[in-house]
């Protein structure tokens, strides 16, 4: 299949198509955000990232500009460091949430946190229950995508591409 064939098919929605994505530059993918974030878990994250970033944005694709597997290795990488970026902000605001911790009222943390939780799971209601307990295992438990993808009787790029509806059916509520 060459990349002109695999370009069509993804801007005529053809989910099959992200298969066929993940087959052939899925390993690109890994690689590019694994060189920059130097971390499986967040590389995995960044896969999933850039097959939703190329399923929503392929219309923007140029090849005046440059070769298809050129655009998915810059998409990979700029979503590497914008991850890293991420990462970075929140240990940083990881830190400055304890400080402010000491200082608050244990109460209105509590609260806070129960507010944050029930958003969440009115969110979640929006799921079956095969995407809840993917969710779950991936976000709240941090299992790696290999070993739920085994508990499930699915192979990872099946699960990746389910984890990247989950996250945008949950993006959507």
């Amino acid at each position: 299949m060459n990349d002109l064939e695999l370009i069509n098919r993804l801007k005529d929605r053809d989910e099959s198509a992200l298969i066929d994505l993940i087959d052939i530059y899925g390993d690109l993918i890994y690689r590019a955000s694994n060189k920059v974030l130097n971390n499986k878990e967040l590389s995995e994250e960044c896969l999933n990232i850039v097959l939703l970033k190329v399923w929503d944005g392929i219309d923007y694709y140029n090849d005046d500009k440059g070769l298809f597997k050129n655009w998915i290795f810059t998409l990979s990488k700029y979503s590497a460091i914008d991850i890293l970026r991420k990462e970075n902000k929140h240990i940083s605001n990881k830190l400055e949430l304890k400080e402010y911790i000491k200082d608050r009222n244990k109460v209105e943390d509590i609260v806070l946190v129960k507010e944050e939780i029930r958003e969440l799971n009115n969110n979640l209601r929006n799921l079956n229950q095969t995407e809840k307990e993917i969710f779950i295992e991936r976000y709240q438990k941090g299992r790696k995508i290999k070993d739920i993808a085994k508990s499930f009787g699915i192979n990872q790029r099946a699960l990746s591409l389910r984890i990247m509806r989950i996250k945008k059916k949950l993006k959507k509520s």
